[in-house]
């Protein structure tokens, strides 16, 4: 998150509220997987509002944090950096690996029992279709996802 923020200019006071987003992002898969996004804005507008954090910063967080809802539709820079640090996994070294965890976590929260191939077919298509949105994730991800799709295509062949 912070290494796309500051790749895109973003001074430490616009990076603040990125930086919380990213803490309450996921905190509401506890309770429900799909659909977890609505939780975590829930869960940071509570926490900030008793910190008496600024409600224009907490607006921040919390478009950021919804943004993140696949399919992503993010508007501000600030949504399209959380949104490029979420899926950043699709342009790192261990994607496919990744992608296996994703189907099993997949299986234990959704009861999803997807067979391999199926998977693998799945995720092939989302990982071929995914855009990054910022200027980092065009230049620098979009190049890693390119390179790192070669496991992913030859496995679901």
């Amino acid at each position: 998150m912070k290494k796309i923020a500051t790749y895109e200019g973003l001074s430490f006071e616009e990076q603040e509220p990125l930086l919380i987003a990213s803490l309450f992002q996921d905190t509401g898969i506890a309770k429900l997987y799909m659909g977890h996004e609505y939780i975590g804005a829930a869960n940071a507008l509570e926490f900030l509002k008793m910190h008496h954090y600024p409600i224009e910063k907490i607006e921040v967080v919390i478009k950021c944090i919804l943004a993140t809802q696949i399919p992503q539709k993010p508007k501000s820079m600030a949504e399209k950096i959380m949104c490029d640090a979420d899926l950043a996994y699709l342009a790192g070294p261990n994607a496919y690996e990744k992608s296996l965890a994703l189907q099993k976590e997949w299986g234990l929260f959704l009861g999803s029992r997807q067979m391999d191939e199926e998977w693998k077919l799945q995720h092939l298509n989302f990982f071929e279709n995914h855009y990054f949105f910022s200027r980092y994730g065009k230049s620098v991800l979009e190049a890693n996802r390119i390179i790192d799709i070669t496991p992913l295509e030859k496995s679901a062949i």
